[in-house]
């Protein structure tokens, strides 16, 4: 199942994950093509490679949400309950579809060096 019951409360723990482990996956094959500055990974400094938005990816976070709310409707709507076994791959694979198609669509800006 995709939910645990702690003290009566049910949590879905996958449904915060999963998402992100998509979008991780797509950046790495699809994005970077299995390339990382391992020197930038570890900055916090303006101008990096994996700075962001102010330290945020914000392609990542909108292609976050959408398979977030499903992961999570499939444990709370009874409607989608049938799918709730499959929940972790549909919101793996839809988190890393959507981070590659805003990525792709709007590439980041290239530091130049």
């Amino acid at each position: 199942m995709g939910w645990i019951d702690v003290n009566g409360q049910n949590l879905n723990i996958h449904a915060d994950a999963l998402p992100f482990y998509g979008i991780m996956i797509a950046d790495y094959y699809m994005i970077r093509n299995r390339k990382l500055d391992v020197e930038h990974l570890f900055t916090a400094e303006e101008g990096t490679e994996y700075f962001y938005d102010n330290g945020w990816n914000r392609k990542a976070l909108i292609a976050f949400v959408l398979p977030a709310i499903f992961s999570v409707m499939t444990v709370w709507i009874p409607t989608f309950a049938s799918l709730e076994g499959f929940s972790w791959v549909i919101g793996t694979a839809l988190g890393a579809v959507l981070y590659y198609l805003i990525s792709k669509k709007a590439p980041e800006e290239q530091v130049v060096q």
